[in-house]
């Protein structure tokens, strides 16, 4: 198992993230070609400790594609060729992927940064999208573009949940709120962890502003947990999507992860949330599904229910989400089971023998983007290549599971392994210093350094090789 989680995160994870996301832009599966503005974003969150500059430019190239109002192009064409929409989780990415780069780096000069906004007439009532080549407008720093992104983002629904425009995340849910009135309770969660993380960004004024705008959010969430499990979304037509009560999608997965990454909730309430999961989880094929029971054919929530059920969003594993389930268990404590969720995300894992090679149907060497949860192609592997979960699994492993957390000049490393290991080593190459680790299962936890137990390397006082220890 070691070699295989090896080889992922070493090999297939950062050669997918930046050959097929970052550089062509395109898989098998998916011909694209165009810059996806959060889709790109999230793709360089696996390059934070390997490349930082990348991840600037990129940050930077996508505010450049932001409208002065403060949202953003869904995606485009170089230079400027792209289209408008009113999906709402967007331009939040541009802020989240800041805080992470600047978390890392120490980079605070990053917001002084002057860029220019994009400048079209609005979308007129009724207009959903529209693909255009839009005028470069007035420049503004980073900070402004970010301010934007989170302002334009705060529209409140009837519940005090965000609208979720013509789709969150799930792009596949674009019919939910396209007349506006319904509300995404994960957008209201992710939005939350953003702004709250942005605080320090901005003077006084403005952080008693979004202070206000936080207590909104979670006061609003606070009342939603029944049956243990956060709802998915409020819809147009009065429908609650993600409740026990509902014949379809009566638990999706997004909400009880993000109850715990995102902070808004009580942890208590986050946790009752998670252990919901395992309704989703199927041991036999190893895959955790998206929703369940799949939408019917002719739903009117959006294209999601153009798909069979069972296959990516209509109730089959979308890997993306899975690796944010990884990430909650991880950050709950529950190592044991998040590492039975790493191996059946592996794809090395799935294809050891003829039989599971015949059912997975996907290359052995490199993470699918969805994987079917329904017969006859249960445990099949969608698309591969062409897929974001590739950066969130190389993000979640370093950050999570190895526990390397490299903020400014500090490094903190403490991981989340399972009760099984016994010793590893990992080795992390910066800009001025190579870390070598070795991990060993040991009573006395913590990291030392020459023997000496410390709370984190000072990587300004270092440079060229160390060697640490670090005890789980």
């Amino acid at each position: 198992g070691n070699v295989f989680l090896d080889l992922l995160n070493n090999a297939v994870l950062p050669y997918q993230l930046t050959s097929a996301r970052l550089n062509a832009k395109t898989g098998f599966y998916q011909c694209s070609g165009a810059f996806g503005f959060r889709d790109q974003l999230q793709d360089v969150l696996g390059l934070l400790l390997s490349d930082p500059t990348r991840v600037k430019q990129q940050i930077l190239l996508c505010a450049e594609h932001q409208y002065s109002e403060g949202d953003v192009q869904h995606w485009w064409h170089p230079p400027k060729t792209g289209v408008r929409t009113r999906i709402s989780d967007d331009r939040l990415w541009l802020v989240y992927v800041s805080e992470r780069y600047i978390e890392v780096t120490g980079d605070i000069c990053i917001l002084d940064q002057n860029v220019p906004f994009l400048s079209s007439p609005i979308l007129n009532d009724g207009e959903v999208s529209r693909y255009e080549i839009p005028h470069e407008g007035d420049a503004a720093p980073l900070s402004e573009h970010l301010l934007r992104a989170i302002r334009i983002s705060l529209s409140y629904g009837e519940h005090g949940l965000l609208k979720i425009g013509s789709g969150d995340w799930n792009d596949g849910l674009d019919r939910v709120g396209v007349k506006g009135r319904g509300e995404s309770v994960w957008l209201t969660m992710f939005a939350y962890r953003v702004i709250k993380d942005a605080l320090n960004y901005f003077k006084e004024s403005v952080r008693s502003e979004l202070s206000t705008h936080l207590e909104k959010l979670s006061a609003a969430l606070l009342p939603l947990l029944k049956n243990k499990r956060y709802p998915l979304a409020f819809t147009d037509d009065g429908t609650w999507l993600g409740t026990a009560e509902q014949t379809v999608c009566n638990l999706a997965l997004n909400p009880q992860t993000w109850a715990v990454i995102s902070g808004a909730v009580p942890i208590d309430d986050a946790k009752r949330a998670l252990s919901s999961v395992s309704e989703l989880v199927d041991v036999n094929s190893g895959i955790i599904k998206l929703s369940s029971p799949p939408f019917n054919a002719g739903a009117n929530y959006g294209y999601v229910a153009a798909y069979p059920k069972g296959i990516r969003e209509n109730g089959g594993q979308y890997t993306h989400a899975a690796v944010w389930y990884l990430k909650a268990l991880l950050q709950t404590g529950q190592n044991d089971e998040a590492y039975k969720i790493l191996c059946a995300l592996n794809p090395m894992a799935r294809c050891q023998n003829k039989d599971g090679t015949k059912i997975y149907m996907g290359e052995p060497y490199v993470l699918a983007g969805d994987v079917y949860g329904a017969e006859p192609y249960r445990g099949r592997a969608g698309w591969t290549w062409y897929t974001g979960s590739a950066a969130w699994l190389k993000y979640v492993l370093t950050e999570d599971f190895f526990g390397i957390r490299k903020r400014g000049d500090k490094l903190y490393i403490r991981p989340c392994f399972p009760s099984s290991f016994e010793k590893l080593s990992a080795r992390i190459s910066l800009k001025d210093v190579i870390v070598n680790v070795q991990y060993e299962k040991g009573e006395e936890t913590g990291l030392f350094l020459n023997g000496k137990h410390i709370e984190h390397l000072d990587l300004s006082e270092t440079k060229g090789e160390v060697y640490l220890l670090c005890r789980f």
